[in-house]
């Protein structure tokens, strides 16, 4: 910095006293602007993760006062396990109507725990349209309360042009 100093000076001093007081006086002041708008930076980004912190503290208080039982809303609109199957015929079911080429449908289950619900994981490999994966998501999604979509991704798929290979995960959250 120092140079650069040197070379700031020199120049103002080859100015005329009025041009180089003027220029001394905007480059202070840009120079004080440039730090008070660092600090109230600093200021503004430490308060926000003050109140961020706070907010995970609240929620992480607030899950673990709520116990997962039976009793409450989202329970009462669980699907039991032998609903899997019926999920399942209805994937297949919408899928064949809409032209989707399933390839392969998987489940998983995993039991509840005292801290998480239970759930099957439906896996859907097909090649299908774009159109026909949202309508297949949406339709499920209308029919069944507890399922949420875990992963979807999609390709170009080599079968021709508008397919898409497509490999969906969804979580039906099961109250046995």
């Amino acid at each position: 910095m120092p140079n650069f100093r040197a070379y700031a000076l020199a120049a103002l001093e080859r100015l005329s006293p009025s041009w180089g007081g003027l220029a001394i006086g905007v480059v202070m002041g840009l120079g004080v602007a440039a730090h008070i708008a660092a600090t109230m930076n600093l200021r503004e980004a430490a308060a926000l993760r003050a109140l961020t912190e706070a907010a995970h503290g609240k929620i992480e208080a607030e899950s673990k006062r709520i116990p997962v039982d039976a009793s409450n809303e989202f329970a009462s609109r669980l699907a039991s396990r032998t609903q899997v199957d019926d999920v399942v015929r209805d994937a297949g079911r919408l899928a064949k109507s809409a032209n989707m080429v399933i390839h392969g449908i998987t489940l998983t289950r995993s039991a509840a725990t005292g801290s998480t619900w239970g759930h099957v994981l439906v896996s859907i490999n097909a090649t299908c349209e774009y159109k026909a994966c949202k309508a297949l998501i949406a339709e499920l999604q209308g029919r069944y309360a507890s399922l949420a979509i875990q992963s979807l991704a999609l390709r170009p798929a080599s079968a021709g042009p508008g397919q898409q290979d497509m490999q969906l995960g969804l979580r039906l959250y099961v109250k046995d």
